[in-house]
């Protein structure tokens, strides 16, 4: 099992970030380079179950089925893969008010892929998620800061 844990500070409300995060159609904004196919609108509470089909830049398709399997409006939202491209993932984002009024935003990934690409995950998968998601980071807090 492979872990990652990113933090941002974002000039808006947990609120504000919470919502973003739960909208699936704000998924091009943050990954630019991967076209949003198809989705399902999820349920916005604990155990909504939604799909989501996406088309990464140069690379096949990728289907996923996910479950909010935590849902705290405003303070935390988990989410686990039921079905994908990994053997299992579970990314948990909190959300915490700073005395500024801005959002400290940690995004807490736990996953594990399939055998095969175990190898390559070791040698470029933590390069690549920090990667991936300093830039989700920076584009969410554009989006945010600035709509």
């Amino acid at each position: 099992m492979s872990r990652f844990v990113s933090t941002v500070d974002i000039d808006a409300s947990p609120t504000a970030v919470f919502d973003f995060h739960t909208d699936v159609r704000n998924l091009p904004k943050i990954m630019p380079l991967v076209k949003l196919v198809a989705y399902s609108k999820p349920a916005l509470e604990q155990g909504a179950q939604f799909s989501v089909t996406l088309k990464p830049f140069a690379l096949p398709v990728i289907e996923w089925l996910i479950e909010w399997s935590e849902f705290v409006h405003g303070a935390v939202l988990t989410d686990r893969q039921l079905r994908g491209p990994l053997k299992r993932l579970r990314h948990r984002r909190t959300f915490v008010q700073l005395p500024s009024g801005a959002t400290r935003l940690t995004d807490d990934v736990e996953y594990e892929v399939k055998p095969g690409m175990r190898t390559l995950n070791a040698m470029v998968g933590p390069l690549v998620l920090a990667i991936v998601f300093r830039w989700r980071e920076r584009l969410t807090k554009h989006a945010l800061e600035h709509h």
